[in-house]
């Protein structure tokens, strides 16, 4: 699977689990809105804004983030994957004076999913554990785009023997236009430090990647 087709996975499942996990309005409203966000990228009703357009002053952008290892990924499949997603509520602070962008990821779990790749739609999603920790964003905007670092440590919450996961990657994203609405989404790809407690996976440098979303108005859990 490219990961051009896994940025699709990704996006779409860290619209629609943030969704299914908050509160603010219906599941069934957010998945299609989830849906209706990552197809409209991919075919173009929203559209990356030009420079020009971009507002001034300060915005606050909420949505998620759904990051996966590059060792854990499947192999080619027909249409449906299934693939362990560790996604977080995502905070955005764009400063559009001082050409920077900074704000958190909070709240991750793992979770297992079955997604349709052709129909993007999701399938079934269960939660295998939450983690503690947060990742910082500290980037700077340039024209529509932006680029972030994305630093920090995750530590598994089981209440058993944890492990530690040092995430050191980069954001790359841009500002869209979502029908008059201020939408920023983009990759993170880097490499994460597994520390391991139990041995279950393997230990040491991995390639991550994943994908994000924000918006004005966006819900947090």
């Amino acid at each position: 699977m490219s990961k051009v087709n896994n940025f699709g996975v990704l996006l779409a499942s860290s619209f629609l689990v943030s969704a299914c996990s908050t509160a603010d309005f219906a599941a069934e409203d957010a998945v299609a809105r989830g849906i209706e966000i990552a197809n409209g990228i991919f075919d173009e009703t929203i559209t990356e804004m030009n420079p020009e357009d971009l507002p001034e002053g300060v915005a606050v952008l909420n949505g998620a983030m759904a990051l996966v290892t590059e060792s854990s990924l499947p192999g080619p499949l027909a249409a449906a994957v299934e693939q362990d997603v560790a996604v977080g509520d995502l905070t955005l602070t764009a400063n559009f004076d001082a050409s920077t962008i900074v704000g958190e990821a909070t709240d991750f779990g793992l979770y297992n999913i079955v997604f349709d790749d052709e129909a993007l739609t999701l399938t079934s999603m269960e939660l295998d554990h939450l983690f503690d920790g947060s990742l910082d964003v500290d980037g700077d905007i340039a024209g529509s785009g932006f680029l972030a670092d994305l630093t920090g440590t995750l530590e598994d919450n089981t209440g058993v023997d944890q492990g530690t996961y040092d995430v050191d990657a980069l954001m790359t994203g841009a500002f869209f236009d979502d029908d008059g609405s201020l939408l920023a989404a983009g990759f993170v790809e880097g490499g994460v430090i597994a520390t391991p407690i139990l041995g279950d996976f393997d230990e040491g440098p991995d390639g991550l990647f994943g994908a994000f979303y924000a918006e004005e108005g966006g819900n947090l859990n």
